[in-house]
């Protein structure tokens, strides 16, 4: 066996659809090449490559358009659309994080965020005096962020996808666009504001990237992250489960690709997030946090909480748990992994008690995660970073 290299991603600022469709022609001639494939590409012309990619597509055959990437920067974007993007799961991203860096907001919601920063700062390095003056600042912003709306234009990303599924993406707009989405669980308040930018999103992919006859089933086009159905819960070689999260939490979770997210009941008359070290604040303090939060409740704040259904293989959740119980990790996600391992692994439990031995391994495993606490007890994983919490208080902290 050899493996070469036979094209890659570059850095450019002008780009040819005719180039991209070269390729998925070169591609899909391999399935009827006669020779190696160097001489089909040296002694076939672009022309007739284009006129076969053309032809491939057109029947419905469109995984010969997933070689061809594009490496697309996102810029004064929405949360909501990033969320949006991640949750189809074929992508790479960079984003700016919203926990070390500083975001540009205006009117009462800039006013809101500064203002919290200042009192999350000073909550925090008076609860945790040992924290340098970094760690504080960065805690500070990850609960400011509170109060951002997923609709302020305040992120920045690099989004890589393939051709293949950035017109999947364009007809899920389409789909958005000329429906009244009525089986879509959430609030038609929510939708309205949502829908200036999915044309946008929509007119700009297509005029970048839009290719005839490369377009998904019908009834498959429409975006993954809006419920339709309330889903059950279940565990065994496979799982799902509904909790409450905020819209932070999830944007967080969904970076886990190999597990699926739903969100429903997203409304601006839902509950709010409140971060555990504001609770053990005095009670005036906690509800000036609540009645700030709820000025701007129309602009749905990142602290809106929402139904969420995950659902995945046992193999996916458990890498998860390597990752999310962790005190680096978002408290929310943390707590929130901690108690689905939980859960699991009672499920299972009473699997094995009636009988079901073949979940009796993951039973073990489930154990190993609950009392390790964290992921630097597993054997598995060696830790380079100092940890102000420790493997055995990453549960007990406030921020």
């Amino acid at each position: 066996m050899e493996i070469r290299v036979v094209g890659r991603s570059k850095r450019e600022s002008v780009f040819s659809l005719d180039g991209a469709l070269d390729m998925v022609g070169l591609a899909s001639g391999i399935c009827y090449m006669s020779d190696d494939f160097d001489t089909l590409a040296s002694t076939e012309d672009s022309e007739r490559r284009i006129e076969r990619a053309r032809s491939v597509l057109e029947r419905g055959h469109h995984s010969v358009a997933g070689h061809v990437y594009y490496n697309l920067l996102i810029e004064d974007a929405p949360k909501i659309i990033a969320m949006i993007l991640n949750n189809e799961q074929i992508y790479d991203t960079s984003e700016k994080s919203a926990r070390y860096t500083k975001m540009r907001l205006s009117g009462r919601e800039a006013e809101l965020y500064e203002k919290w920063q200042g009192i999350f700062e000073d909550l925090i390095s008076k609860t945790y005096p040992g924290l340098s003056g970094r760690q504080v600042k960065k805690f500070a912003l990850e609960n400011a962020r509170f109060f951002i709306s997923v609709f302020a234009p305040s992120t920045t990303m690099m989004y890589t996808i393939n051709l293949r599924q950035a017109n999947y993406i364009v007809a899920y707009c389409d789909h958005f666009l000329n429906s009244d989405n009525r089986e879509l669980m959430v609030s038609p308040h929510f939708l309205e504001k949502l829908r200036p930018y999915i044309t946008k999103l929509r007119d700009q992919l297509h005029g970048l990237l839009g290719v005839e006859n490369l377009v998904p089933p019908k009834e498959f086009g429409h975006f993954s992250l809006f419920a339709c159905e309330r889903r059950k819960e279940e565990f065994g070689e496979s799982y799902s489960v509904n909790y409450t999260a905020s819209l932070t939490q999830l944007a967080q979770a969904q970076r886990h690709r190999k597990i699926s997210y739903e969100l429903s009941y997203l409304s601006d008359a839902g509950l709010l997030y409140e971060p555990p070290i504001l609770k053990q604040a005095d009670v005036a303090r906690s509800q000036e946090y609540l009645d700030d939060l709820k000025s701007i409740v129309d602009d749905f704040p990142q602290a809106l909480q929402v139904i969420v259904n995950e659902r995945g293989l046992f193999e996916s959740f458990v890498r998860k748990c390597g990752e999310r119980l962790c005190g680096d990790a978002q408290l929310e996600i943390c707590l929130r992994s901690y108690e689905t391992a939980k859960r699991y692994h009672d499920a299972l439990k009473r699997d094995v008690e009636m009988g079901l031995n073949h979940h009796a391994r993951k039973v073990e495993v489930l154990e190993r995660i609950l009392e390790g606490n964290a992921r630097c007890c597993f054997s598995s994983y060696n830790c380079h970073k100092a940890c102000f919490w420790g493997p055995r208080h990453i549960f007990d902290r406030l921020i």
